[in-house]
């Protein structure tokens, strides 16, 4: 993987020069304008992701904290991109960034609104009266099998997550350590 200095040509010392960065969130060091008051949190929440606008360019805030934590970026935000652990877009703490491809991105994901089960990755089988675990590895449905209690559906699920996603993998259950 290829790695830049900068955001869109706006480097880590740039930000950091008008901006602090404390617990994962930005604040304004220097008044830009007159909207602007030193101290106050910087950027405003468009489609769940912060963003902060600087040079003229609107910059997600997680691509800006990645970039002031480690200093680089990945070149090639088609392949690469900076993943939530925890998939809450506003939480851009530094153990919470992490550089993902696109398809680990993907398998940290939430489960579908309207699903009929409370389990990522479980669903009810009306037909066969049983709930039925499945997971997705690169865009193929793989059948885990089918379950009468839901919780086993979805413990059925976290195995397949952890030996095909590994650190990436959404779980339904936290990991036993």
């Amino acid at each position: 993987m290829k790695k830049v200095n900068h955001y869109n040509g706006i480097t880590r010392e740039e930000i950091l020069e008008v901006l602090e960065l404390r617990d994962g969130k930005f604040y304004w060091k220097t008044a830009l304008s007159n909207r602007v008051k030193i101290g106050q949190e910087a950027g405003g929440v468009s489609k769940g992701y912060k963003r902060i606008t600087l040079k003229g360019k609107l910059i997600p805030t997680s691509q800006m904290a990645f970039l002031c934590y480690h200093g680089w970026l990945p070149k090639d935000h088609t392949k690469y991109h900076i993943d939530h652990k925890d998939r809450d877009k506003l939480n851009n703490r530094e153990d919470n960034l992490r550089c993902a491809t696109l398809g680990q991105n993907n398998m940290n994901k939430e489960s579908k609104k309207g699903s009929t089960s409370k389990y990522l990755g479980v669903y009810w089988q009306e037909a066969a009266k049983k709930w039925r675990a499945k997971i997705q590895i690169k865009k193929r449905q793989i059948h885990l099998g089918y379950f009468y209690i839901e919780e086993e559906a979805g413990k059925a699920y976290d195995e397949a997550a952890i030996k095909h996603f590994g650190e990436f993998a959404n779980l339904n259950f936290k990991r036993a350590v």
